[in-house]
Parts: C-alpha cells; sequence; structure tokens
C-alpha cells in the first residue's frame, strides 16, 4: 500500500525505497497491478539487476515496456544480464 501511495504523490524514490523491502512475489504483483507508467517509473530507478530480474517474470509486454524505457548504458546492461541468464 506504501508504494502505490508514494506513486501516486510522485514520490518515486520513496517508493522505489519501500519496493525494495518486500518479497518478490509482493513487488512482482504490485508491478502488474499498478498504471504500467507507474510501474515503468518505478522499475526504472532500480539496479540493473534487479530490473532483469523482475523483468523475466512479470509478463513480456511489460517487461519489454519497461526495457525500452531505461536510458541506453541502463537498457544495454540490463539487456547483458537477461541475455547471460537465458544462456546459462
Amino acid at each position: 500500500m506504501t508504494v502505490r501511495l508514494d506513486c501516486r504523490q510522485g514520490d518515486f524514490a520513496r517508493a522505489r525505497l519501500h519496493f525494495l523491502r518486500l518479497r518478490e512475489p509482493h513487488q512482482l504483483r504490485l508491478l502488474e497491478d499498478i498504471p504500467r507508467a507507474e510501474a515503468v517509473r518505478l522499475a526504472g530507478g532500480l539496479p540493473p539487476y534487479t530490473v532483469a530480474r523482475l523483468c523475466e517474470r512479470v509478463p513480456r509486454s511489460l517487461g519489454r515496456a519497461i526495457v525500452r524505457a531505461l536510458p541506453e548504458g541502463k537498457r544495454q546492461g540490463v539487456n547483458l544480464i537477461l541475455d547471460y541468464r537465458k544462456r546459462i
């Protein structure tokens, strides 16, 4: 509930702190439940490994939207992690 409230208030830095404290199943459910624009903005400020891990587990369209919205350097890093994880 706190993460959703923070997102609605536009405090994405605080939302990310609360988000990272959640267990993975709750993180995934939250990303799927909040509006896509908020999910993309929230995920964009997370560490690259976290973004990659979440993108593997959310619906494909949401994962693509998150990765596409990342800045170029971070997007390359996340794609590199995802490619590596597919190979192992």
